[in-house]
């Protein structure tokens, strides 16, 4: 899959009520929507620029626009929010509602979002062929190889988008990440079913020796179980022991030399933010892991960090973080495409423009992934009425 890899999951995995978020998990929403805007920027910037703005291939921009990173982050968050409630309660039933309701919850958005795109196509406002030569861009030149038909769109966004087909077949080629989301989030919900008879050290013990089974067999999984880990830690209320203890200021120092010094590596030795999914190597996705420890520790651990994460504006960006993530393909293929054409010149593009244009790209993003959120709670809202309904009579039979 050319260049498309190397993005994010962008998926929040509370219910969009429009309420305020639990204080536990107001952190992990903050997180979800700096993570969200890095991966658009990452797409705005060095994915389309990279042919004619050197600089974003330097080691300091990809450890600024870090997308790859981003992948990790939200596949620990989906670990994190999807087994919170339980953890919180014991109650098994949350884990079979989220069950029922995590393919609609990916779904009905992903639906919305192709019918974006197909949207585009066929009123042919997507110029991104076009600006691809003007960018030089093999990134976006490499998508939307087919014509657009409302059969195909609905095969897509209601089965195909879960069987990762190429990139080129992608309505949304962002969503390569969806059938590991959807996979992981069912490993999630049986692995906490499966550890239900087992309480306290047994079933860390448990999910440690998980963790390198996967490290060898599926090692985007470990994020899963990273952020069942992480969702245990809070449970047990460890960062608040830490917090208190003599050993935060080493902590802080030690999530700071992981977050830093494994992107710094990651950046200058292993080079796996430039070059796509080529690099998606066991061994750079387990620093990529390890790096995302640092991130969630440092939250946990500095207070200040904690409450930015917490506050109105992180909150914002949460909500709409799914949003963000399925809407910037639409807009990068017409909006950014189209003043491309427009506005630089191929035998000598300013760097002005160019960062103009990823700039009026992110303000339009964000502008439309509001509005889409508006839209996508209520659609969800009537799903989760109607799959309540039909579950209740199994309910009262049980």
């Amino acid at each position: 899959m050319p260049g498309a890899k190397v993005t994010d999951a962008g998926v929040t995995d509370a219910e969009p009520t429009g309420r305020p978020a639990p204080e536990r998990l107001a952190e992990l929403d903050g997180i979800r929507g700096w993570a969200s805007l890095m991966v658009l920027l990452y797409h705005a910037l060095p994915e389309v620029d990279r042919g004619v703005l050197p600089e974003l291939e330097s080691a300091p921009a990809t450890m600024l626009f870090d997308g790859p990173l981003a992948v990790q982050v939200f596949f620990i968050l989906s670990g994190a929010a999807l087994s919170a409630g339980y953890l919180r309660s014991g109650d098994t039933g949350i884990v079979r509602t989220l069950a029922v309701r995590r393919y609609f919850r990916l779904t009905i958005p992903i639906l919305m979002a192709s019918a974006l795109v197909w949207l585009a196509m066929v009123g042919g406002l997507e110029a991104h062929r076009a600006a691809a030569v003007v960018l030089r861009s093999d990134w976006l030149a490499g998508f939307l190889d087919f014509r657009p038909s409302l059969g195909g769109m609905l095969w897509y966004a209601l089965l195909g988008v879960y069987l990762n087909p190429p990139a080129a077949q992608h309505y949304v080629p962002l969503l390569w990440t969806m059938p590991i989301e959807l996979f992981g989030s069912y490993f999630v919900f049986n692995l906490l079913i499966m550890m239900r008879p087992l309480t306290g050290r047994r079933r860390l013990a448990c999910y440690a020796a998980v963790l390198p089974v996967l490290a060898l067999l599926a090692p985007l999984l470990v994020c899963f179980v990273i952020g069942i880990l992480l969702a245990e830690a809070r449970e047990r209320g460890w960062p608040e022991r830490v917090r208190r203890s003599r050993l935060r200021v080493p902590a802080i120092l030690l999530a700071l030399l992981v977050l830093v010094g494994i992107s710094a590596v990651r950046a200058t030795a292993y080079q796996d933010l430039i070059g796509g999914h080529a690099q998606m190597t066991t061994g750079n996705l387990l620093l990529r892991d390890a790096n995302a420890l640092g991130l969630f520790l440092l939250v946990w651990l500095v207070p200040g960090f904690g409450r930015f994460m917490s506050g109105r504006l992180s909150g914002w960006l949460g909500q709409i973080s799914f949003p963000l993530y399925l809407v910037q393909f639409a807009v990068l293929i017409t909006l950014t495409a189209r003043l491309a054409v427009w506005l630089v010149d191929p035998a000598r593009p300013a760097r002005a423009v160019l960062y103009g244009i990823a700039a009026a790209t992110v303000f339009v993003s964000l502008v439309l992934a509001y509005g889409f959120a508006e839209v996508e709670r209520r659609a969800l809202r009537v799903a989760n009425r109607a799959l309540s309904r039909l579950l209740a009579p199994s309910a009262r039979r049980v």
